[in-house]
C-alpha cells in the first residue's frame, strides 16, 4: 500500500487484496490515501520553509554580530535596522521571536557604543513594546535590567538607579524572584560606591566623531570607564573616596595623545571639568602609554574611607622586546626612560611593539600598536594596568 503513487487512482486490475475487497472501498481507501499524501506534503513544504528560514535569519543575525565585534558600529546599526524593517513579519510568522530580539539588542548595543544612550534605550524599550508577551518571562526581565546597565556604564546614575527600582518593583511578587533581588543587588552597589559624579565634554582636534573616546576615573584602587554621548559629554563616578584624598581622570582614543590630569576630592558630590581637547599624534606610526604614579593610602586594602594619598615625581623604564627566531625568551634591547611631572602624570610616546615596564623591581610585559594610547598606573611598589 505503500508503493501506490499519492495522486494517481489505483488500476482496476490492481489485486482486491492488497486493500480492501470490493471496487467502491478500493476507491475510497485511495482518496484517503490521497488527502494525506496532500497533508504530509504541505507539512512537509511549511516545515521546509520554516527551516530554511530559520537558518536564513541566523545567519544575518551572525552578519550583524560581526559587525559588532570588529566594531563596526554604523555598518552595524544600518544592517541591524534594515532586516527589522524588512524581515519583521517574517521573524514573527515563523515564530524567530529570540533572533527578531537578539537583532534589536545588538542594535541597541553599538548605539551605546557610538553615544547614543537615548536611542539605545528607545530600542530597547519598542523590542519589549512588540515582543514581551511572546518572549520567556526570563528573556524580558534580562533585557529590562539591560536598560539600567546601559544607563549605569553611561554614567547616569540616577537613571540607573530609577531602572533597577522598577524592575525590582515589577518582579518582586514573581517566583522565582531572582530578577527583583538581582534589581536590587545592583541598585545598592552604584548606591553604596558611588561618592561624586564627574560631568565634562571632550572634543578632538580635527573636528572628527566623538566615536572611540574613552573617559576613566581612578582612585588608586579601582576605575570607572565611560564613553562621550554623541556630543562629546560625559558623565562618570568617582567610587570610594574619602575627602582629601586624590584621584586621576583620563580621555583618549587611539591616534590622539590623551589628556590626563590628577586632583583631590573636595567632598562635592558634583564635580564639573573644563571642555578638554584631544590633539591628533604628531606621528602616525607611534604609540602612547600615559597615567600616573601615586602613592596609596597606607594599608593598600579597600576601606569605607580611602583614595591616593599623593602623586609623586618619578621615573619609570620601559624596555624593547624583540622576538628570539629561536622561540625562547624574548631578547632585551634598549631603555627608555621617562619622568612624570610634579601631578604625578607621565607621558611616554614608543613605537609599536612588544615591551617591559620596570618599577622597583617588578616588572610587566604588554604590546603595543601603531595608534595605540595605553594607560598604565603606577602605584608606588606595584604596576596597575588596564
Amino acid at each position: 500500500m505503500g508503493s501506490i503513487p499519492f495522486f494517481k487512482l489505483v488500476d482496476k486490475n490492481l489485486d482486491s487484496k492488497v486493500l480492501v475487497r470490493g471496487k467502491q472501498c478500493e476507491k475510497v481507501a485511495v482518496i484517503k490515501l490521497s488527502k494525506l499524501g496532500i497533508l504530509l506534503l504541505m507539512s512537509f513544504i511549511f516545515w521546509g520553509k520554516a527551516f530554511a528560514s530559520t537558518s536564513e535569519f541566523q545567519d544575518s543575525c551572525d552578519r550583524v554580530k560581526k559587525l559588532y565585534d570588529t566594531s563596526k558600529y554604523a555598518e552595524c546599526i544600518d544592517e541591524s535596522s534594515h532586516m527589522i524593517q524588512s524581515r519583521e513579519s517574517a521573524f514573527l510568522r515563523t515564530k524567530n521571536y529570540i533572533l527578531l530580539a537578539n537583532l534589536h539588542e545588538l542594535q541597541a548595543d553599538c548605539l551605546e557604543r557610538r553615544g547614543d544612550i537615548d536611542q539605545a534605550v528607545e530600542v530597547i524599550q519598542t523590542l519589549l513594546k512588540k515582543l514581551e508577551q511572546l518572549l520567556p518571562r526570563e528573556y524580558g526581565a534580562r533585557v529590562k535590567l539591560k536598560v539600567g546597565h546601559i544607563y549605569e556604564r553611561a554614567g547616569l546614575y540616577s537613571k540607573a538607579l530609577s531602572n533597577f527600582k522598577k524592575v525590582e518593583e515589577e518582579y518582586k511578587s514573581v517566583f522565582p524572584n531572582r530578577f527583583a533581588r538581582y534589581a536590587r543587588e545592583n541598585y545598592d552597589d552604584i548606591s553604596s560606591k558611588q561618592v561624586a559624579v564627574i560631568l565634562g565634554e571632550v572634543v578632538v582636534e580635527d573636528g572628527s566623531t566623538y566615536e572611540g573616546i574613552t573617559i576613566k576615573v581612578f582612585n588608586g584602587f579601582e576605575e570607572s570607564e565611560t564613553g562621550t554621548l554623541k556630543k562629546g559629554d560625559y558623565s562618570i563616578p568617582l567610587f570610594y573616596s574619602t575627602p582629601n584624598t586624590g584621584f586621576s581622570l583620563s580621555a583618549y582614543k587611539r591616534g590622539y595623545e590623551p589628556f590626563i590630569v590628577t586632583m583631590v576630592f573636595d567632598g562635592s558630590s558634583k564635580i564639573v571639568m573644563k571642555k578638554i581637547q584631544l590633539k591628533k599624534l604628531t606621528r602616525e606610526d607611534r604609540a602612547v602609554v600615559a597615567g600616573v604614579i601615586f602613592t596609596p593610602v597606607s594599608g593598600g586594602k579597600r576601606k569605607p574611607h580611602h583614595g591616593i594619598a599623593g602623586f609623586k615625581k618619578h621615573t619609570i623604564e620601559f624596555q624593547k622586546l624583540s622576538e628570539n627566531k629561536s622561540g625562547k625568551e624574548a631578547v632585551r634591547g634598549d631603555v627608555i626612560s621617562m619622568v612624570s611631572d610634579d601631578s604625578g602624570v607621565y607621558r611616554a610616546p614608543l613605537s609599536a611593539g612588544l615591551y617591559m615596564v620596570k618599577n622597583e623591581g617588578k616588572e610587566k610585559m604588554f604590546n603595543l600598536r601603531r595608534g595605540e594610547v595605553r594607560i598604565l598606573n603606577i602605584a608606588k611598589g606595584g604596576i596597575l594596568m588596564d
